[in-house]
């Protein structure tokens, strides 16, 4: 066997894997035989385990890695690259209790006013020149993912509950007030001291 037909017969060996695992779907008591499948594939029994760690591995990237993302293949000047967008659908747990830094405030502030009043609620770029602001955009959409959302066009904007939040905090800083913790929707939000 060549280098090339070992590796076509892999793939297709892997492909058929794949698709005889869809008879999960909607079926997820079931008992999948697979020493049955590796027989019938005629995989040599020291590869089963490679095989099955293989598939796993899959899984595991798949429902971590790429939870809120999917993969896309892109051609670029004959050059095949591997992409990831964000999954339209991509629901971000809010958690009941959201505790938000004290320091983190004045920066969630800054980001509110500019996106309502000096943005006129056009989204940030977050593949421009890193000022101080993007990054401290990035790392706030980091730590607090469901107070952000990026649209389809690539730009970061405040969420709902981000912008009802923000637009809080502003106004708590216009009377020169602290928060502590506030109810918005069905969330509370705790301020604590950094530690």
């Amino acid at each position: 066997m060549t280098e090339g037909s070992f590796s076509k017969d892999f793939v297709n060996m892997l492909n058929y894997v794949l698709e005889a695992l869809e008879g999960f779907r909607d079926n997820y008591t079931k008992k999948f035989n697979f020493s049955k499948l590796i027989e019938h594939l005629k995989v040599p029994k020291s590869e089963i385990d490679n095989f099955i760690y293989l598939i796993l591995n899959f899984q595991e990237k798949f429902n971590g890695v790429f939870k809120h993302h999917v993969l896309k293949k892109k051609m670029d000047n004959g050059t095949i690259y591997l992409i990831t967008e964000k999954k339209k659908n991509s629901v971000i747990h809010i958690p009941e209790i959201i505790n938000i830094k004290q320091s983190d405030l004045p920066i969630l502030s800054d980001i509110i006013y500019l996106f309502k009043f000096v943005k006129r609620g056009k989204g940030f770029n977050s593949n421009s020149n890193g000022t101080d602001l993007l990054r401290n955009l990035k790392k706030l959409q980091q730590q607090y993912p469901y107070l952000f959302e990026v649209k389809d066009n690539g730009l970061i904007y405040p969420s709902d509950l981000g912008l009802k939040f923000g637009e809080l905090i502003l106004s708590f800083s216009k009377n020169n007030k602290e928060i502590t913790e506030a109810k918005m929707d069905n969330y509370s939000f705790r301020v604590i001291h950094n530690e």
